[in-house]
């Protein structure tokens, strides 16, 4: 009987340890969730970080995250609840971003003021990307590696577009070098002293083709096997350009493709351009949009096409401000008084069809189709 019971007591103990251990685990484990998921409502400007700092571009993952890059500030995530910034201490040591997207296998890409970096959870890596002699543009640095923006292709090769050193492609092992001769895009070796190009926008399009925008060639596209043109001068004899000194012909700062298969570019100089595969017209004053300096674009779920704008082409800065979405038929602007800053950098929705606004001087609002709402400090 004594045997049975002293058996009967360590069974006891054996089960009350197990249950105190298992409390424990889960604390922890709850613990963990909570300081993995912590975040906050509102984002407040960090310390040391200047107020001009923008909202400069955004990005939908796959599983409806918002991701926002600030030109200061690193990047905010926002879950539909909660804002996470990621900076120095998660791995993003450049804090000036520029570009984000994500690849087939989940991971995110990340364009900044020196180099290319990518997260597959918590914390960003910097991508060791080979130097590029650029002694064809030595007023540019070669100190660092500006990458304005990012996009990937079909196959998930990484294309970046660079300020100094021209056009890469990154499949997962090694890197491909292209760089502008004669106007056309060209696979080169890493030496040569071709021109290399600014690079400010790239797509790719429902049919694996990537499109480039640069300050030194005409709009292209590559289909995989070779680089195509879109001719672009009929732009420079624009009307709202007379007497409008030293302005560009093609400086897309954002493109997109939507639902019909169309091309649209935000523009420095042309307001908004929409491509369809034969012709490339453009959208200005004249036609109901805002002024003819547009930073970004995007299509929402309903088909609308949204515009953000910086002001009037030859004051850089000054004038009409804000939105204007065209709902296929005709432009319309939309107040943006409730904004603190409106000059618009970013344009999102997210999957309850909110849009989101980012703008300068640290300014993210959100549009619920009625009233701006900032969610910064």
């Amino acid at each position: 009987m004594k045997s049975a019971i002293k058996i009967f007591r360590t069974f006891l103990l054996v089960i009350f340890i197990s249950v105190l251990t298992s409390c424990n685990g889960q604390t922890k484990s709850d613990n963990n969730q909570k300081a993995k998921q912590s975040g906050q409502s509102e984002i407040t400007l960090p310390q040391d970080v200047s107020p001009h700092t923008m909202f400069r571009c955004s990005f939908k993952d796959k599983v409806g995250n918002i991701w926002f890059g600030t030109t200061g500030a690193g990047i905010y995530k926002y879950d539909g609840n909660l804002f996470i910034r990621y900076a120095e201490k998660e791995g993003l040591t450049n804090l000036i971003v520029y570009s984000i997207t994500q690849d087939k296998n989940g991971n995110i890409w990340t364009g900044t003021d020196d180099g290319i970096y990518y997260s597959n959870g918590d914390n960003f890596f910097k991508l060791s990307v080979p130097k590029v002699e650029n002694s064809n543009n030595s007023l540019l640095s070669k100190n660092k590696l500006p990458v304005y923006c990012v996009a990937v292709d079909n196959k998930n090769n990484i294309w970046f577009g660079t300020e100094n050193t021209g056009l890469r492609c990154y499949d997962g092992n090694k890197f491909k070098n292209f760089r502008c001769i004669n106007n056309i895009w060209t696979e080169t070796s890493t030496n040569d002293n071709s021109q290399v190009g600014f690079i400010q926008s790239l797509l790719t399009d429902k049919k694996g083709n990537v499109w480039i925008s640069s300050l030194n060639s005409p709009l292209q596209y590559f289909d995989g096997v070779s680089f195509h043109s879109i001719n672009v001068d009929h732009l420079k004899n624009s009307e709202h350009k007379k007497g409008i000194e030293d302005i560009s012909t093609g400086h897309f700062f954002q493109m997109i493709e939507d639902k019909s298969g169309n091309i649209w570019m935000a523009t420095r100089d042309d307001g908004v351009c929409r491509y369809n595969g034969t012709l490339l017209e453009s959208f200005t004053e004249k036609d109901g949009f805002f002024d003819n300096s547009s930073s970004c674009v995007y299509e929402t779920k309903d088909g609308k096409i949204w515009m953000g704008s910086l002001g009037k082409s030859g004051t850089r800065g000054e004038g009409l401000k804000g939105l204007t979405v065209y709902d296929g038929k005709t432009f319309a602007t939309i107040p943006s008084s409730e904004m603190r800053n409106n000059e618009v950098w970013t344009v999102i929705e997210d999957n309850k069809g909110i849009i989101w606004v980012g703008t300068r001087e640290f300014g993210l609002f959100k549009y619920d189709g009625k009233k701006f709402k900032e969610v910064t400090k």
